[in-house]
């Protein structure tokens, strides 16, 4: 973020049950670009989606599509793993 820190809240629906459901929700609102103005996750790249989001209690996995991993230049809290999944 540039060594900006933000706080951006984001109303999770009603119908969001788990916690997967939640965190799966947010992270798609946070892709969507609507920060986009506010200078905040400018380094994520447009197009970039989640392909599929695991968690298991205790850790997350997140597997972003080839866009992401193709166009990542300069976001040092992300890092490649193994078959294409990034844990943040």
């Amino acid at each position: 973020m540039n060594g900006l820190d933000r706080t951006i809240k984001i109303d999770i629906p009603n119908d969001a049950n788990s916690t997967k459901e939640k965190v799966s929700f947010v992270l798609h609102e946070l892709l969507s670009g609507n920060y986009e103005s506010d200078e905040v996750f400018s380094e994520i790249p447009e197009g970039t989606d989640i392909n599929n989001l695991d968690f298991d209690g205790e850790k997350l996995t997140i597997d972003l599509n080839q866009e992401f991993q193709d166009n990542l230049t300069n976001n040092h809290n992300v890092k490649k793993v193994r078959n294409k999944k990034c844990l943040l």
